[in-house]
């Protein structure tokens, strides 16, 4: 044990000679430059970008490149161009850094850092004040944004352009003039995970893409004019996970989703917006198992002017069913949740509605399903109550009635059957004196439970016995083999020999 703790103290101890060792060795940048090489770099000075340079001020051509700003600066908020930029490379970290350039939202690119067809890299650690952009992906893949601080920017805080497989992460934003973080329609299977994000002037988080991972972020005081405004916004996605987010205080609403859908929000809390969900023309969304509260205006809010809103389900979403609106061609189910508790296997559960259609059918043990409690088409409500729910076993059936709108979630329904007992008989002979044999039969009568129970010492002395009668008989064959088990011919034989 402590030969092993030694050598995992003397690996720590190399593993951070190794790392004052690559900074001993790192390059030492004072100016503005081109990194043509692979290696640790440095920056020992602030540095001022002019016009003169170009339109980067480090501008990096070589992959496996590691970029220090060592806590120093590169400032000019009139250079037209990039703090960090990146071209056709991969395996690029950047980090320690403190970028403001080109503050102006006029004309092209600019901003603190920029990618370009780049894989496998990081930002980090860095904080970017005053940029136009703080940090942009385009044609960029399996990178990471993490822990950094991104304030102020003129218009997007973070932007991925046709960029896939990426990761944002564990990022703080400030009073962004655009959107903090956006995603163009191009830009697929990317993960937003645990952002803080505070007063942009548009969206907190814009997503056009499919497949996107938008998770536990915190989204509040969005403004600007309307549709804007919004904590998160999907615009014409599909398929987009929006899972444990918060959004709160946002001028529109706390999640907006326009175009497309199929997407799926689940644990979200939305509180004192102006709408908690906007749907707008966007079919198939399913959101579960959230809450909205506090809205000034509606809760929930679907409206279409041109396509159709239309499948749009709440599973166990709390809110104000009075601040619901549904315009016309649109449509929003209400379920919430159903289960059932019953002590025999393969109890056949079947729902039907107030018409008497079968709403749903199925065999326990099963988790749990939704049901319906109302449907409102274009702000006509049917209901679906009260629920007929049949429980069948072997003959055996148990009739619940329910008004889903009054009980909402119904969790662990209970169904007690009577269960069968099941007829035993064991009938055993025996054989005493040598002269005849005399028979008894035992007829019981218990549950399967209890056959097993009594007579399980029964079946594991059996199942020894007829264990150990093989092993005997497998080694007498094997030393037979062996000529261990020789007769006594072959003994003598063997001893003439000798």
């Amino acid at each position: 044990m402590k030969k092993a703790f030694l050598l995992f103290s003397i690996l720590v101890l190399l593993y951070f000679i190794a790392v004052e060792m690559s900074m001993i060795t790192a390059t030492s940048v004072t100016t503005c430059s081109n990194i043509t090489s692979a290696g640790n770099y440095l920056q020992t000075a602030n540095l001022t970008p002019t016009a003169t340079i170009g339109i980067t001020c480090i501008n990096i051509t070589s992959s496996n490149v590691l970029y220090d700003c060592g806590g120093n600066s590169i400032t000019n908020g009139s250079f037209i161009g990039w703090g960090i930029s990146a071209n056709g490379v991969n395996n690029i970290t950047i980090q320690n850094c403190n970028i403001t350039c080109k503050t102006a939202t006029n004309g092209g690119g600019g901003g603190a850092v920029y990618f370009l067809n780049v894989s496998n890299s990081y930002v980090t650690n860095n904080s970017f004040p005053l940029n136009k952009n703080g940090v942009t992906f385009e044609n960029t893949t399996n990178s990471t944004i993490i822990n950094n601080f991104i304030r102020n920017s003129s218009l997007n805080g973070i932007y991925l352009i046709t960029s896939n497989n990426n990761y944002i992460i564990n990022n703080l934003f400030n009073l962004t003039a655009g959107n903090s973080i956006y995603i163009d329609g191009n830009s697929n299977y990317n993960s937003i995970n645990n952002n803080q994000i505070y007063g942009s002037q548009s969206e907190g988080i814009s997503v056009g893409g499919n497949y996107n991972n938008i998770t536990s972020n915190m989204v509040g005081y969005s403004s600007g004019l309307s549709p804007s405004a919004n904590g998160l916004d999907i615009e014409s996605g599909l398929y987009n996970n929006i899972v444990g987010n918060t959004e709160y205080s946002n001028g529109n609403a706390g999640i907006y989703i326009n175009g497309e859908g199929t997407n799926y929000i689940l644990n979200n809390y939305a509180t004192l917006n102006k709408y908690g969900i906007y749907i707008r023309q966007s079919d198939n969304n399913f959101i579960q198992d959230s809450v909205i509260t506090n809205s000034s205006l509606y809760d929930v809010y679907i409206f279409n002017n041109v396509a159709t809103s239309l499948n749009n389900t709440f599973l166990n979403v709390s809110y104000n069913k009075s601040l619901e609106y549904v315009s016309g061609s649109s449509q929003l189910i209400r379920e919430w949740w159903y289960s059932t508790n019953s002590n025999a296997k393969n109890t056949n559960i079947t729902a039907s509605n107030s018409s008497g259609a079968t709403q749903f059918s199925y065999l326990t043990p099963f988790n749990k399903t939704g049901i319906i409690d109302y449907v409102n088409n274009g702000g006509t409500i049917s209901s679906y109550s009260n629920y007929t729910i049949n429980g069948g076993f072997l003959g055996q059936n148990i009739v619940h009635t329910y008004n889903i709108s009054q009980m909402q979630n119904i969790i662990g329904d209970v169904y007690t059957f009577t269960l069968p007992e099941v007829d035993f008989k064991v009938t055993y002979t025996y054989t005493y004196n040598g002269n005849g044999q005399a028979s008894d039969t035992i007829n019981k009568t218990t549950s399967s439970l209890n056959i097993v129970t009594t007579y399980f010492p029964l079946f594991i002395v059996i199942g020894a016995m007829i264990l150990l009668i093989i092993l005997v008989v497998t080694i007498v064959s094997v030393l037979k083999g062996s000529g261990v088990m020789a007769n006594d011919n072959s003994k003598a034989n063997i001893t003439g020999s000798a």
